[in-house]
């Protein structure tokens, strides 16, 4: 007997086996830190949420991002980082151009 599947159906059968159990789905989100040494807007930030989006996190879901700007001050950068740390971020990302004290 052969079996012929559909493109959609596999895709959609794939996707269900994907989804998250119900008991997944109740763990809180993912906090990320995101430390740029520069000025507002990071160039990279937004690639970073893309590349978040395209793993199967979503922000305000299963993930948080808590961004902190130096603006281009050394000691605001380690006052910035330290308050990551206290926060407990699960992962702390630094997009670290040059800065100047």
């Amino acid at each position: 007997m052969q079996l012929i599947v559909g493109r959609r159906e596999l895709l959609l059968g794939l996707g269900a086996a994907l989804l998250p159990s119900p008991a997944h789905a109740q763990k809180p989100p993912t906090h990320i830190g995101w430390l740029s040494a520069g000025r507002e807007p990071d160039p990279f930030l937004e690639a970073f949420r893309n590349g978040l989006r395209a793993v199967g996190y979503v922000e305000g879901q299963n993930v948080v991002l808590d961004v902190r700007y130096a603006r281009g001050d050394l000691e605001a950068l380690q006052r910035a980082a330290a308050e990551l740390v206290q926060l407990k971020v699960a992962l702390i990302v630094a997009s670290l151009t040059a800065a100047w004290a």
